[in-house]
């Protein structure tokens, strides 16, 4: 069981990662001189304070340690908040059914933890979740390299699952 929790929060801060990465570059296009240009001056170096959603369907106790992962990672990201929403406590199907009903509405969902690899594929198809393709070439990544499974639809990365090497910063 300590094995499996390790694992889980592996894969959760492998996404939560990646996703943010791609939210956060997608967010500063047309701002480019601005990271290569000063550093912590007033004008040139601030980072704009983003939050995020991360959805998924942890219980109670599933929870605490999502919240403490969530907590470890905006420690080391102070510019970047993230709000722990659980759809459906503890029930994987009411809470796909739920998040499927957020994104028709048309509400942005920033980053989700799905139950399976079909999940993704379908969510994929639909067009419900962004490429990561351009994150992985601007950061230099081989998804290969870096995660055991890498769900691709018309040679697009929909998503990452449990990272090869252990996750030891941010």
């Amino acid at each position: 069981m300590n094995q499996k929790s390790k694992r889980r929060i592996s894969l959760l801060l492998s996404l939560s990662l990646v996703l943010i990465l791609l939210l956060s570059a997608c967010g500063k296009s047309g701002s480019e001189p601005e990271a290569s240009g000063g550093s912590s001056s007033d004008g040139g170096g601030k980072q704009e304070q983003v939050t995020i959603k991360y959805y998924n369907w942890d219980n109670e106790a599933q929870s605490v340690s999502t919240d403490a992962m969530l907590e470890e990672f905006m420690q080391a990201n102070p510019n970047i908040k993230v709000e722990h929403v659980v759809l459906v406590p503890g029930d994987s199907v009411e809470m796909l059914k739920k998040l499927d009903f957020l994104i028709s509405s048309g509400e942005a969902v920033d980053v989700v933890q799905l139950p399976s690899l079909n999940d993704v594929l379908l969510r994929g198809s639909r067009g419900a979740l962004a490429p990561l393709n351009e994150f992985y070439e601007k950061n230099g990544l081989v998804p290969e390299d870096e995660y055991y499974v890498n769900p691709k639809i018309d040679d697009k990365f929909t998503a990452c699952s449990t990272r090869k090497a252990s996750i030891t910063s941010c």
